[in-house]
């Protein structure tokens, strides 16, 4: 009776999926990026994906991009965005491999943007979402035995390729317990906050860094790392200036040298949609024309 309710249940959030959020809505789209960039390929168009998280949703405007490009005279862009929520350089690598690997899927443009520490090699926050929803079935062996370091959380990584069930149990267990479960709500705030005191380890290397731009496979002045605003100043480690130098990619600094205005993070962390314009128009300003001889 358990393995079938709990086959049953599987079924079941496999298809109201796209109803537990709108992150994962967003993510299951992927899918559908490299068929997207082909079309826009043979259509004479122009793709840009975004690579990142909220901080790259809400700091650059998809409306204020397409104007700068097309008056930079690049026909008929496209933007995408590979941004899931709350992640860094493990699942941004691993996704683009999942989705984007390949000559024919290479967009024309990538913007990678990242806060002080996304783009640094650090352990893997959450093996479920990683297994789930972004690493390919052809790396999983390289990320079980190099980026996870004990068996808690190969294991979990394990059954969250095989489920989504347990790979979505974190946003599963509040709509059932909070209103079934005394004490449910307030237990539950109190591990989050003491979840907030672990410091996560951060080797300060980029490795995975690197190996997410050898994966997009395009010349470095087509690839941007952007460091995005947030509400205190800071500089991009050296480890990633480096890997970014070594490869002739392009990094702009506006976003986290420049001092904003205290409105400009209604929530504290991210821009408003003012300022996203704003942000998004200086970093246009930072890119060239298409060349009419090499179409770049």
């Amino acid at each position: 009776m358990l393995a079938l309710a709990l086959l049953i249940a599987e079924i079941v959030v496999r298809i109201t999926e796209p109803s537990l959020s709108q992150d994962i809505r967003s993510i299951l789209e992927f899918d559908s990026f490299a068929g997207k960039i082909r079309e826009i390929r043979a259509t004479g168009g122009t793709s840009i994906v975004i690579v990142g998280n909220s901080l790259a949703r809400q700091g650059l405007d998809r409306q204020t991009l397409v104007a700068g490009f097309v008056e930079k005279g690049y026909p008929r862009p496209q933007v995408l965005y590979l941004t899931p929520d709350a992640t860094g350089i493990n699942e941004w690598s691993a996704a683009w491999r999942r989705y984007l690997t390949g000559a024919k899927n290479s967009p024309d443009w990538v913007f990678i943007v990242s806060g002080p520490r996304h783009l640094t090699d650090h352990p893997v926050r959450s093996p479920e979402k990683l297994a789930a929803y972004h690493v390919s079935r052809d790396d999983r062996f390289m990320v079980f035995k190099g980026w996870l370091k004990d068996n808690n959380r190969r294991g979990r990584f394990l059954i969250a390729g095989m489920s989504r069930l347990f790979a979505n149990r974190d946003r599963i267990r509040p709509l059932l317990f909070y209103n079934l479960v005394p004490g449910y709500e307030s237990t539950a705030q109190q591990l989050n906050e003491d979840r907030k005191q672990i410091s996560i380890e951060l080797s300060g290397d980029s490795v995975r860094f690197r190996f997410l731009l050898d994966s997009i496979n395009l010349p470095g002045n087509q690839i941007c790392v952007i460091g995005s605003p947030l509400p205190n100043p800071y500089e991009l480690p050296p480890s990633v200036l480096q890997a970014a130098s070594d490869n002739a990619v392009t990094v702009i600094a506006l976003g986290n040298r420049k001092h904003w205005p205290l409105d400009a993070f209604p929530d504290g962390y991210h821009l408003s949609e003012l300022q996203a314009k704003v942000f998004t128009r200086d970093v246009l300003s930072t890119l060239r024309k298409k060349s009419p001889k090499n179409g770049n």
